[in-house]
Parts: C-alpha cells; sequence; structure tokens
C-alpha cells in the first residue's frame, strides 16, 4: 500500500490484542519509537541530499571533462589557426616586398625607351612648328612685297616689265601670317602635351615612390603582425597545454569521485538500508501506536472508531520515501493524548463480594467433588446493589476460598473468564432485558483484556498479584474486562487437602461504573423473578441429618426465610418453590452412589451421576412448599452408610404483592 501499511497490518490493527502495559506507559514507548523514526528520517534526508550532491558532483566533473575536451579541439583548431594566420602573413608581406621591389625597379629604371622618344618626338615636333612659324612668317614679308612681271610683249616678243600691288598680295601676306601664327600656337600645345607628359611622369614617380613606402610600411606592420602572431602561437600552445593538464587533472578527480569510498554508489547503499530501517522503525512504531490507541480504546470502553481514533493509515507516502511520516504520527499520539485527557474521567468505583454458594449451587459442587467448576456471573446481582449503573468492568478481582487447610499447605487455583460482557449503552430503557446473549447491541462481547486469568495461592483475598504497587504499568488481571461473564474455577488434580471441606468461593469485585440515571435505574430496580438456594442438611438440620445417617425418616422445614436470600422475602414478596435438585455425595468422597434412591415428599428419587462428580435426582415443581415439612427417607436403608452429604438446591420463583387499593 502506498500508506506503508499493508492490510494485514491494518486488519491487525482493528483486531489486535490489548497491551499488557496501561495507556501511559505505551503512549511513551510509541513516543520513543516515534522519535526514532523522526531521526531516522533526518538521517534518510541527509543521506539523499549527500547522494544527490555525490551525483551533481560526478555529473559535473563528466560534463566538465566534455566541456574541456570539446575546448581542447577548439584550442588545437585555434593553433592550426595561428600557424595559417603566420603563413598567410609571410604570404603578404611577401607580396608586400614583391611590390616595393617593383615600385622600385620603377623608379630605379626612370622613363622607358617609348617615352624617351614620345618626349623627343614632340621636341622635334616642336622645333618643326617653330621652322613652320618662321617660314609662315618669313613668307608673310614676301608677300608685302610688289608683284614685277617682265617678258616681251607682241609678235617678235618685246621686252614688257610690270609690277602689280593689290589686294591679293596683302591677302596672301595675312594669310602666311596668320600661318605662321598657327605655327605658333602649334608649338605652344606641343610645349605643353610636352610639359604635361613630363609632370604625369613625375607624379607618376612620386606615386611609385609612395608605393614602395607603403609597400616598406606594410612589410614593417606584417612583420609586428609576424611577431605578434609567433606570440599568440605560443600563448595558444601554452594554453593548450595548460588545458591538456588541467584535462588530466579533471580527469583524476572524476575518476576519485567515481573511486572514492564514500561515493554516490555507497550513498545508495546507505539510502537503501536507511530506507529499509526507516520503513522497518516506521512499522514498529505505527504499530506501537495502534497498540496505544488500542490501550485508550480499552480503558475508555470506546470502540466506535471516531472518539479515540486518532491514528490513520496514510502516514507513509511512498513517493516521497515516507519522509515526515514520524513528524505526522507524533502528532496523532499528541491527540491520543490530548483525548485520554479530555475523556478518561473517574468513574464510579464500587466493589462486592459474591458467594458461589448463593449465585451457583451446583457449580460448587463440581468444584467440591471434581476440582473445577464453571459459573457465570449475572447482571442482575449487580442492579440490587446499584441500579441504575452501566459499564461495569473490573478494576480488581481477589478469590477467598473458605475451606480446612492443614499448616504450611498451598490453596492453589486458577481463576479463568471465558467470555465478558458489559452494557456500554444506555439505549432502549424501557426493554432492560438483555437480548439473547451476543446478540444486543447496547452490549460489548467477548473483548478480550490483557489478563484474564489468576492463579491464587492463599486462598484468602487473593488477586493473584504478589506486588500491588500502583506505579506497576501492567494492567492487573481482569482489569477493564467487562465484569458480565462465564468464568471457569479448576483446582490441582492431586489435591492437598480435602476440596470437600470447601464451604463457599467468594470473588471479591471492585470494579468500575456509570451512573445511568433515573430512566434506566426504574427499569433496572424491580428484584430479580427468581433465585436458587443451596440447602445443605448436614449444616442446616443437624439433627434431621443425624436421622437420616441412623436409618430413619426426617422431616426437616426446607424452605424458610432463613434459607432464602433477604431480597426473595422482603417486602412482601412471596416466594414459589420449583424445582429441587438433590445432591449426594459419597462418604468421604470415595466409592460411588449408583443406585441410591430415596423417598422425598412421598415421591420416588432415583440419583445418577452427573459430570460435576456427585450424584443427583430431581423433584417436579410444587413438592417442596414454603414453610412446610418435607418427610425424607431411604428406600434402601443400607444407603445411610454410603452417603456422606446431601443438599437441597431449591429454584424458586418472587411473586411481587399486590398492590393495595388507596
Amino acid at each position: 500500500m502506498a500508506s506503508g501499511v499493508s492490510l494485514q497490518d491494518v486488519a491487525n490493527g482493528l483486531n489486535a490484542p490489548v497491551s499488557h502495559y496501561r495507556f501511559a506507559y505505551v503512549l511513551e514507548r510509541a513516543r520513543g519509537f516515534t522519535q526514532m523514526v523522526i531521526f531516522l528520517g533526518s538521517q534518510l534526508l541527509t543521506l539523499l541530499q549527500r547522494r544527490d550532491e555525490e551525483g551533481l558532483a560526478r555529473l559535473k566533473a563528466g560534463s566538465e571533462l566534455t566541456v574541456m575536451n570539446a575546448v581542447k579541439e577548439a584550442k588545437i583548431l585555434a593553433v592550426a589557426e595561428n600557424v595559417a594566420s603566420f603563413e598567410a602573413l609571410k604570404k603578404s608581406r611577401e607580396v608586400s616586398a614583391t611590390r616595393k621591389e617593383f615600385y622600385d625597379g620603377l623608379l630605379k629604371a626612370g622613363l622607358n625607351q617609348a617615352e624617351k622618344d614620345s618626349i623627343e618626338a614632340k621636341r622635334d615636333t616642336g622645333l618643326l612648328d617653330i621652322v613652320t612659324g618662321i617660314g609662315h612668317l618669313y613668307a608673310a614679308q614676301l608677300h608685302l612685297i610688289p608683284s614685277f612681271s617682265i617678258g616681251i610683249a607682241g609678235f617678235g616678243g618685246s621686252p614688257n616689265v610690270s609690277m602689280s600691288v593689290g589686294g591679293s598680295n596683302a591677302a596672301s601676306a595675312v594669310s602666311s601670317f596668320l600661318a605662321s601664327v598657327g605655327a605658333e600656337k602649334s608649338l605652344l600645345e606641343t610645349s605643353s602635351q610636352l610639359y604635361a607628359t613630363s609632370a604625369t611622369y613625375i607624379r607618376r614617380a612620386e606615386d611609385w615612390k609612395f608605393q614602395s613606402l607603403i609597400a616598406e610600411k606594410e612589410m614593417a606592420h606584417i612583420d609586428k603582425q609576424m611577431e605578434a602572431s609567433k606570440v599568440a602561437g605560443q600563448m595558444l600552445t601554452a594554453e593548450l597545454k595548460a588545458h591538456n593538464t588541467s584535462i588530466v587533472e579533471a580527469t583524476s578527480a572524476e575518476t576519485y569521485l567515481r573511486s572514492k569510498y564514500t561515493n554516490k554508489e555507497l550513498f545508495d547503499w546507505a539510502v537503501g538500508r536507511t530506507t529499509t530501517t526507516y520503513f522497518g522503525a516506521f512499522q514498529l512504531a505505527f504499530r506501537m501506536a495502534k497498540r496505544a490507541e488500542r490501550c485508550l480504546q480499552f480503558e475508555l470502553g470506546d470502540y466506535s472508531g471516531t472518539g479515540a481514533a486518532a491514528v490513520k493509515n496514510g502516514y507513509w507516502d511512498t513517493l516521497h520515501s515516507g519522509l515526515l511520516a514520524g513528524e505526522e504520527l507524533l502528532l496523532d499520539l499528541g491527540r491520543l493524548e490530548a483525548a485520554h485527557l479530555e475523556r478518561h474521567a473517574r468513574e464510579l468505583e464500587i466493589s462486592k463480594p459474591v458467594s458461589l454458594a448463593k449465585l451457583d449451587p451446583i457449580a460448587l459442587l463440581s468444584l467440591r467433588t471434581k476440582g473445577e467448576c464453571t459459573f457465570t456471573l449475572p447482571e442482575y446481582i449487580f442492579d440490587l446493589d446499584h441500579p441504575g449503573h452501566y459499564f461495569r468492568r473490573f478494576k480488581t478481582l481477589a478469590v477467598s476460598i473458605p475451606c480446612v487447610v492443614g499448616p504450611f499447605t498451598s490453596l492453589s487455583a486458577t481463576l479463568r473468564q471465558l467470555s465478558s460482557r458489559y452494557r456500554a449503552s444506555t439505549a432502549r430503557p424501557s426493554a432492560y432485558a438483555e437480548n439473547p446473549l451476543g446478540s444486543d447491541d447496547r452490549f460489548v462481547y467477548s473483548l478480550t483484556a490483557p489478563s484474564i486469568v489468576t492463579v491464587v495461592s492463599t486462598g484468602a483475598n487473593d488477586t493473584g498479584v504478589l506486588d500491588m504497587r500502583a506505579e506497576d504499568p501492567r494492567y492487573l488481571p481482569f482489569e477493564h474486562a467487562g465484569v458480565l461473564g462465564t468464568y471457569s474455577l479448576e483446582l490441582p488434580p492431586v489435591s492437598q487437602f480435602d476440596y470437600s471441606s470447601i464451604a463457599d468461593v467468594v470473588l471479591h469485585v471492585s470494579y468500575t461504573a456509570r451512573d445511568a440515571g433515573s430512566t434506566l435505574r426504574e427499569q433496572a430496580a424491580p428484584a430479580p423473578v427468581g433465585g436458587t438456594s443451596i440447602i445443605p442438611l448436614r449444616t442446616a438440620f443437624p439433627a434431621q441429618w443425624n436421622a437420616l445417617l441412623a436409618g430413619r425418616a426426617a422431616e426437616p422445614v426446607l424452605v424458610t426465610q432463613a434459607r432464602l436470600p433477604h431480597w426473595a422475602t422482603a417486602q412482601r414478596r412471596t416466594v414459589l418453590p420449583q424445582v429441587t435438585t438433590w445432591c449426594a455425595l459419597p462418604v468421604d468422597g470415595v466409592g460411588d452412589l449408583d443406585g441410591l434412591e430415596m423417598s422425598i415428599a412421598n415421591t420416588n428419587v432415583t440419583f445418577s451421576k452427573d459430570t460435576g462428580g456427585f450424584w443427583r435426582g430431581s423433584l417436579a415443581a410444587g413438592k417442596v412448599k414454603y414453610g412446610e415439612m418435607v418427610k425424607l427417607e431411604w428406600k434402601n436403608v443400607a444407603d445411610a452408610k454410603r452417603v456422606g452429604e446431601l443438599s437441597c438446591v431449591l429454584d424458586f420463583d418472587v411473586k411481587e404483592p399486590m398492590a393495595q387499593r388507596p
């Protein structure tokens, strides 16, 4: 069960016998066991925490190793990256060096031949432009000279000289002049182009110098980067080495966590063993708490399951290892104690002597002859003392056996309670009488007390307890058991004294009770409707007995007020004798009385051996009458020598007087 309590435990708790110790003592023992449960629960919680801590430490160690191995791979890649970066820097430096060398070579080489030829060509072009300009200027001057025409005119060619000056000459002169200016312009353009080319070459040279300087600076920068890369590589290598060392240390730590004595496996074992011990201690404490609850119910007489029931079945929570079960159980033990303090009031305490000779004379005869008897304590004998009381339970029970015992001779007997009951409810007072035995819900039946047997040694108000100390935590014999019930009394089979000398057995009953009030008192107050009385002829009528022993007839007045209980004839009640049982014992208790016959009240009575060890015969009702003599005589006079004792057991009814008219 999830509660930690088996169905068998529950059944045992419901039907568990009462402890031999009183509630207060059992409660303290239950508290002690519960404190042990609380301690074990605390220990279990500590072990669970330690186990979790060990598991967490191992998990962290394993995770740390996993992470460190992953970091190691990253560091290895970082070292490889550093090497690759260094190689890249070397390549970059080579590129920069190549570029610087290239630009230095260009600077050193200067203008190439084509560029030189181009400059020379442009210079030559300029010179030609100068010559062209001079020629055009000179032509312009020549155009300003007038034109002369020398020829032969006419037939036969006579010489003819003519000079012409006009616009064409001027135009030619101007045209030549402008051509000269154009030549000048071409010269200037050529000079400008030459200067521009020279400036371009100069700018280019400066750019080459700059590029060479930049390449040099880049080389210097790359050199620094390479130095830094070397340092970084050394650092990465050192870090990788340190990381490898950390991995080794972490591996050692993780191995130690697994191999140390107080590792997780040890705490697993400790948790398992402690849980088993804890559960066993809880079951022990729970059973003891149930015993304490049972003792409280027994002492209070409350078996309803509500008033004095505080110990439940749900303390143990398997899902949470039963933690706090002890604390909850301890709280309910406190509730039990509170119920005890609240409800355990002092009840009425009463003592009553009960004579077996008056209660059950047949049982007394059986004890004297057979050494054992069974008898019942009915409710009416207690109602005679205190009508209206109920909840009658034993406080103590003592036994007195009046008899003749020699010096230094033990009077040993064993008294047992075979069944027990008591009226526990005041319900249905109008129907006061108990229903057929065992079927009345107003009564509590067959509740076994811790001790329902006592052994007497002295026979004089003997409780069977040698030390009646008040501080003894154990229940006394019969304590809190119902007074009503069936009892057996046994004497040893080997008699150490004459059992026939037993005159009576007196039970000194000390009991507690509760007062139900006037309603129940009125129903219980009427006297019993009948009873039983024993009349031993040897002691009650010695003269008549001696006559019988002499073989003569005797006529004793058997039924008189002196031979009956006082209540039977008090208050003008009428006694109506019923069946009489005649019991005979052989002389000295030896021999048999088979075939014994007597004439009693002129009626033949045949005796037969009873299971109680005596011989008995019955006489019908109406043969023996109140206040009248009864004639007794032997059928065979020789039987007077065989009979050692003769008693009459009278069953009688009681009739209340008629109410007188006013």
